[in-house]
Parts: C-alpha cells; structure tokens; sequence
C-alpha cells in the first residue's frame, strides 16, 4: 500500500515540474516572437544596394526578383531586375494576345471583297 501514495506524489511532483517548464517555453517564445518583430521591422528597407528608404509591401513587391523596394525603385527598370529580358518577353506575350482578343471582323465587310 505503500508503493501507491508514493506513485501519487511522484506524478504529482512531475506535473509541477512540467507546469514550471511549460511557463518556462511560454517566456521564451514571447521572447522570440518579439526578436521576430524586431526583425520584421528591419527586413523593411529597400533593397536596392545603398538606399535607405522603407519599402512599399504592396506596390514595391517586384514579381519577377521577389524583393521588396521603395516608391522611387519599384519599377523593374529601376531596380535592374535580373529578370528583365524575361518580363519584358512575357509583358509582350500579353498584349499581343490581349490585342487578338479584341480584335473584331465582320462576316460582311471580309465577304465582301
């Protein structure tokens, strides 16, 4: 009978130490959560190469090179893009399909002649 009330306090010490460690995980994870912030605010800088204005996150997100810059770099022109030659290939694409699209004929005028 004996072995039992000492299993009862052995489970209960263990619970407490896993209380105190888990207030211990929640601390630390404020702490990183926070240093995450910090950081965060940091990555907010324009990244072209010694410009030191904020960067727009949704009109400064290139789509090509995936990077975020300022008002002034934003077009990929400006911020020479690696992916340029690319862009302008796929931009040209677009159009010309957007401008086969809305091209209208009429039977009767092709017919005609």
């Amino acid at each position: 009978m004996n072995a039992q009330p000492q299993d009862k306090e052995l489970t209960l010490k263990d619970r407490t130490d896993s209380v105190s460690l888990a207030d211990t995980n929640k601390v630390e994870v404020i702490k990183t959560i926070k240093q995450q912030q910090k950081s965060n605010k940091k990555k907010n800088i324009c990244f072209k190469n010694k410009c030191k204005k904020t960067a727009n996150k949704f009109t400064g997100s290139c789509q090509f090179c995936q990077n975020t810059y300022c008002t002034e770099h934003r077009l990929f022109e400006m911020h020479n893009c690696e992916q340029l030659n690319n862009a302008k290939k796929d931009l040209h694409k677009k159009n010309a399909e957007k401008l086969a699209k809305e091209q209208t004929t009429d039977n009767r005028v092709v017919n005609a002649f």
